[in-house]
């Protein structure tokens, strides 16, 4: 099912998570280098420089192919770009197929564009003729091919438009259903984002997903954000504007409750995740504070512009002054140095190395979690 060696993805997790474990001085260089050794890659991630540049020469290569087979088919109408299309999204994959198979290429920039022009090109040729229930079936058939293609390739990029697809086909589906279930599409859609981070975050708990944490973890991301958006006032509104034209400027119906939710949601994640102490929760929830004031500042302004940004920033600097601060020694769990590893992480870690001073190659297969580090396709092997 994979382009990967099984193997290949869970050594290059393993470096990365004891990487993570030796930056944060929580195992010793000799024993580091012990488990590098113990799971050599042979996967091709060069530096960031060069997957640029392998990137932009492969966009320059896709593009004069496609321009070339143009010239060959001299594509005239809509049935013709619709097979040219097709046709360059299959020369993409096979290439795709061919550069990972024998030179096993991870998020070396060549892969990574091929992957991207794959669903560019699959898009276009479902958008260009006008057919019945267009959205509906365009937005399940880039579901599907995205769910195949991170599957394939582990890639985070694809996950996360997985995911935007799946959305946008329950969107889509509501519409067709009447008025009434067009009224209670955010709800749906909040429901919808609710259910898929139950399911992520059940499978983040699955070793045998371990290959796919950076995967799991964009959506995850992604569910929070869309959860907020789907109540957030803005996006109701402008959205009930957009798919029903002719209520433009009219007072959206249960308004109030959408501007409960706009307020409520980012505080509700901040304040679970300092609960849970999960550092996702309050990441995200401070940027979605950010994200309601700006809500409430295109309808309601106060003070000039200038004057309320100015304001805002003295209170983020004094706020993030005091909590420095408060937090140079560790408090309830929390501090301000970074990947502290918890005594579970830490017997973790003395477990791998006494297995690797041993030689137990079954230790592999594990998953041994060091805590924090990130891996998955669409990035790079550290943060995406």
């Amino acid at each position: 099912m994979q382009a990967y060696k099984n193997s290949s993805l869970q050594n290059k997790y393993v470096r990365e998570q004891a990487s993570e474990a030796f930056h944060g001085k929580s195992i010793s260089a000799a024993s580091y280098e012990k488990i590098v050794q113990a799971h050599p890659a042979d996967l091709y991630t060069p530096n960031y420089f060069i997957r640029v540049a392998l990137g932009l020469l492969t966009i320059v290569a896709v593009l004069f192919s496609s321009l070339l087979i143009w010239l060959i088919f001299r594509a005239d109408s809509d049935n013709a770009f619709v097979v040219l299309f097709v046709f360059t999204a299959l020369l993409c994959y096979a290439s795709l197929e061919l550069f990972v198979g024998s030179k096993q290429y991870y998020n070396a920039g060549i892969d990574n564009v091929l992957l991207c022009a794959v669903i560019v090109c699959m898009l276009s040729a479902f958008l260009i003729n006008d057919y019945p229930n267009k959205d509906v079936i365009t937005s399940c058939c880039m579901l599907l091919l995205c769910l195949w293609l991170c599957k394939r390739y582990t890639d985070a990029f694809m996950a996360m438009l997985c995911y935007c697809s799946l959305l946008l086909f329950v969107f889509f589906i509501c519409m067709k259903m009447g008025d009434t279930a067009r009224t209670v599409i955010p709800f749906i859609l909040m429901i919808t984002s609710a259910i898929a981070y139950l399911i992520v975050k059940r499978s983040l708990n699955k070793q045998q997903s371990m290959i796919y944490d950076f995967c799991l973890k964009s959506v995850l991301f992604l569910t929070l954000i869309t959860f907020y958006a789907s109540g957030n006032y803005f996006i109701v509104k402008e959205l009930s504007d957009i798919v029903s034209p002719g209520s433009i400027g009219n007072t959206l119906s249960a308004g109030w409750l959408f501007w409960i939710l706009t307020i409520i949601i980012p505080p509700a994640y901040l304040v679970w995740g300092i609960l849970k102490k999960d550092i996702l929760f309050i990441r995200t929830g401070i940027g979605l504070i950010a994200g309601t004031i700006f809500t409430i500042r295109y309808y309601y302004a106060f003070f000039p512009a200038e004057i309320e940004m100015l304001v805002i920033g003295i209170i983020i600097i004094a706020v993030s002054y005091l909590v420095i601060k408060y937090l140079r020694t560790p408090k309830h769990g929390f501090s301000f140095e970074k990947d502290d590893y918890n005594k579970k992480e830490l017997r973790n870690i003395e477990a791998l190395i006494i297995a690797q001073s041993f030689g137990r190659k079954e230790v592999e297969s594990k998953g041994f979690e060091f805590g924090g580090g990130s891996s998955g396709g669409g990035g790079a092997t550290g943060n995406y």
